[in-house]
């Protein structure tokens, strides 16, 4: 009885593997979709090409040089929101992009003669290591100093004054970069809003009677409930109110 009770749950449990198997998704070719991709792109199938790429980042395998890919693609299909959203996230993965992807963002929408559309600069302040860069600096020149001090070293030369105000001037430009970076969002709460949402039955939390976040604003996140996104602006006038999650492309995604 014992025996057959074994080779019946045997029998399941390996009925069960099997439609498990049969029922799983096929594992995604990275390389193969990056080259359909890059075929489309040379064949000027911009919007295919995208939806080529988001499948690919969909599946967890994003880079920052594919996500610039897609960003280029969005471009030329004038998805532009949705272009600068891919720029970001591939800023967000690789810092080092920045001068790169800040000039493409500038060819979608100029910034230097619009004031008003400061984004974009916002966000690359929240994710760039320029603060890391200076506090670094900051404790090594201040740890130099003490060596030097302690052997007499700068007595001698009588530029201990020297090192001292240029040590100040150092710790004086982290403490300003590290304020700068505490008042600003984490980057994983940082967003861009894809499309307009014109929604109006769902209340907005800030100006009722104004309009909803607009494509292509650069968004906190503030909470999320269901399939709706509260967000707020990080560029004047800073509207605060609730958009459809789809719309809402985070610049460092859970997955």
């Amino acid at each position: 009885m014992i025996r057959i009770v074994k080779t019946l749950v045997t029998a399941w449990l390996v009925t069960a593997a099997l439609a498990l198997t049969a029922q799983a998704e096929p594992s995604i070719d990275p390389e193969g979709v990056v080259d359909a991709a890059k075929e489309l792109i040379a064949a000027e199938q911009w919007a295919t090409a995208a939806e080529t790429l988001q499948s690919l980042h969909d599946s967890g395998h994003r880079s920052p040089e594919t996500l610039e890919a897609q960003g280029v693609a969005l471009a030329r299909a004038n998805r532009t929101a949705e272009a600068k959203a891919a720029f970001l996230q591939s800023l967000a993965l690789d810092p080092s992009r920045a001068a790169d992807l800040m000039a493409k963002m500038n060819e979608i929408e100029p910034l230097a003669t619009d004031e008003s559309r400061g984004d974009q600069l916002t966000v690359l302040a929240a994710v760039s290591p320029t603060t890391s860069l200076w506090v670094a600096l900051s404790a090594s020149f201040w740890f130099t100093i003490v060596v030097l001090l302690v052997r007499r070293t700068l007595w001698r030369h009588g530029l201990a004054t020297l090192a001292l105000v240029i040590g100040i001037c150092f710790t004086l430009a982290s403490a300003t970069a590290l304020i700068g970076r505490s008042l600003l969002p984490p980057a994983s709460d940082i967003a861009v809003v894809v499309k307009d949402d014109t929604l109006r039955s769902v209340p907005l939390a800030k100006n009722t009677s104004g309009p909803v976040v607009g494509a292509g604003s650069a968004a906190v996140i503030k909470e999320k409930s269901g399939e709706f996104t509260l967000v707020k602006q990080m560029n004047k006038p800073h509207n605060e109110g609730w958009v459809r999650s789809e719309y809402v492309v985070e610049i460092l995604p859970d997955s």
